[in-house]
C-alpha cells in the first residue's frame, strides 16, 4: 500500500466512526493475512477505502447531516475553548491544535443524555445535548 492510501484509510475511519473497528476490517479486507493496515496491499487498501466511503453520509446531499454536522462543529469549539485538545503534527511537520475527540467521546458516553459518542447524535438529538455541554462550558466560564 502506498502512504496516501494508508492516510486516507485512516481518514476515513475516523470519519465514519469506525477507527475502533480498524483491525476487524483489515482482517476482513486481507482474508484474515493481517489486522494491520500497514501491511495491507494496493488492491485491498482500494477495496476497503471504498467500502469506507459507502460508509459516511454525504453531507452535500443531505441538509438535516449538514446542520447535525454544523452542530457537533459547535460543540468542538466550545471543548476547544474549554482547553480539550491535543496537539498534532501533519506530514509536513506543522503542528496544530485539534479538538480532543477522545475526551469529547468519553464525556457524550459517560455524561451525555443518550451516552454515546458525538457522531452517532442524529440531528434530532443533538439540540438537547449542545444544551448539556452548554452547561458544562459554561461552568467553565464562570470559574475563570
Amino acid at each position: 500500500m502506498i502512504p496516501q492510501q494508508n492516510k486516507m484509510l485512516h481518514a476515513l475511519l475516523a470519519h465514519a466512526n469506525l477507527t475502533d473497528q480498524k483491525a476487524n476490517l483489515v482482517m476482513s479486507f486481507t482474508s484474515g493475512r493481517t489486522d494491520k493496515s500497514s501491511e495491507m496491499n494496493a488492491i485491498e487498501a482500494k477495496e476497503m477505502i471504498a467500502y469506507l466511503r459507502q460508509q459516511i453520509p454525504d453531507i452535500k446531499s443531505n441538509p438535516l447531516e449538514a446542520k447535525a454536522d454544523k452542530m457537533r462543529k459547535k460543540i468542538l469549539s466550545m471543548a476547544r475553548e474549554m482547553g480539550w485538545t491535543v496537539l498534532i503534527t501533519n506530514d509536513e511537520g506543522i503542528k496544530q491544535l485539534k479538538a480532543d475527540m477522545l475526551r469529547i467521546n468519553a464525556w457524550c458516553a459517560k455524561y451525555g443524555y443518550l451516552h454515546k459518542p458525538l457522531n452517532n447524535y442524529t440531528f434530532e438529538e443533538l439540540p438537547k445535548l449542545i444544551s448539556q455541554f452548554g452547561k458544562l462550558h459554561e461552568q467553565f466560564l464562570n470559574e475563570l
